[in-house]
């Protein structure tokens, strides 16, 4: 992350001028060149006792854990600017849940984290399966992105049918019957 950061900010140092815009992505990198260092250091003793039951109920642990976690996520939404991912939450600013706009966020790995997590983590493990069926239930609009970009891998990897479920969907199915190009690279 702190090599994409560092790309990103290099982009903007390198020009003469910078927008308002431009200024402000121009020190959020800075800052967090400087907090990734510190944090990849942090990180894994973060996340060790986060994992441990013992630990996990010492409120001052648990806290510090979570801080540095959080602050992780917060250097990985730099390196996909203008992404924005949380423990609880995934959005794109100006992001407005069109067809075409879902079709771009799932298949762009400047703004899509899960993109590369998913081919890293994920996608050997179930098409090694190779299972006749997958469900991916989506709940919340924040699941939206993650839930269709593993959705279209595995489209693209398997011959497994994908299943798409869960609350979201469910209150959108008469849209869905008539968007067949869901059905070509999703589901």
């Amino acid at each position: 992350m702190k090599q994409k950061i560092k790309e990103r900010f290099e982009l903007l140092d390198n020009k003469e001028r910078l927008s308002v815009k431009e200024q402000e992505k121009f020190v959020a990198f800075f800052m967090g060149m400087s907090k990734a260092s510190r944090i990849h250091e942090c990180i894994s003793e973060a996340m060790t006792l986060i994992k441990n039951e013992d630990n996990f109920y010492n409120i001052n642990d648990y806290n510090k854990s979570m801080n540095t976690i959080n602050e992780a996520l917060s250097i990985t939404s730099l390196a996909y600017f203008p992404t924005n991912l949380s423990l609880f939450s995934f959005t794109i600013d100006n992001f407005d849940y069109s067809i075409s706009e879902l079709f771009k966020a799932t298949i762009d790995e400047e703004i899509n984290p899960y993109i590369q997590i998913y081919k890293d983590n994920l996608l050997k493990p179930i098409v090694n399966l190779k299972p006749d069926l997958v469900c991916i239930s989506i709940i919340g609009t924040e699941q939206i992105i993650p839930g269709l970009t593993i959705a279209r891998l595995l489209k693209l990897e398997t011959d497994s049918h994908i299943n798409i479920g869960g609350s979201i969907f469910s209150r959108l199915v008469d849209v869905l019957l008539s968007r067949k190009e869901l059905f070509t690279t999703f589901f």
